[in-house]
């Protein structure tokens, strides 16, 4: 089932405009949803889609600017593809800068450095083949909007800020990617069944 998510999230987060963005102050952003149908496992996933922008860009970008994809199903949160606008090289094995899990899948370290945080939280996420989509479980996407890993004890948390997101890639040049969380995210809370986990704003 993961692996549904990961490919719808890929599919809808790679048809992202590529027009260029302009810096804008943190929370004013808004999430962009969908409906997509995944005939094969016979559900339907809501996407949340938010646009950010490079702070170290990549070597080529293009026009495209990285985008955060958020997928949930039968109010469940799936996790978040992190779609980098291009693809980038990754090392494999532990001497380079991703390492691969016993099924084969590529992973890459990624970092995560909120709001006023002085140095970057780091988790494995997992790359698609072709180094142009990060894909972060649902306690790593819980931790990248609230800086807090998902769990089912405690209070709940609130959203950051501004979250910056970085990966280094096989030549170990540091890519980093800004996301300004909507202040405004109740519908993403309400379609993942995150009420009990994200306090709203």
């Amino acid at each position: 089932m993961k692996a549904a998510f990961v490919l719808m999230g890929m599919m809808l987060g790679l048809g992202a405009h590529g027009l260029a963005q302009k810096s804008q102050p943190a929370g004013s952003s808004q999430w962009k949803t969908m409906i997509a149908d995944d005939f094969k496992h016979g559900i339907s996933i809501n996407v949340f889609n938010l646009d950010g922008k490079y702070v170290q860009p990549p070597a080529e970008t293009g026009p495209l600017t990285p985008r955060l994809s958020i997928s949930c199903s039968g109010k469940k949160l799936g996790g978040a593809n992190i779609v980098l606008g291009t693809a980038i090289a990754y090392g494999k094995g532990p001497a380079g800068s991703g390492s691969h899990d016993p099924k084969g899948a590529p992973r890459i370290r990624v970092g995560m450095q909120w709001d006023d945080k002085k140095t970057p939280d780091e988790v494995w996420g997992e790359l698609t083949n072709d180094g142009r989509v990060v894909y972060l479980d649902q306690n790593q996407t819980l931790k990248l909007l609230t800086g807090y890993p998902g769990g089912p004890k405690g209070a709940p948390h609130g959203y950051v800020d501004r979250q910056s997101v970085s990966v280094v890639d096989a030549l170990g040049d540091r890519i980093v990617m800004q996301f300004d969380l909507p202040k405004d995210s109740a519908g993403l809370e309400h379609m993942c069944g995150l009420e009990t986990w994200i306090k709203s704003r």
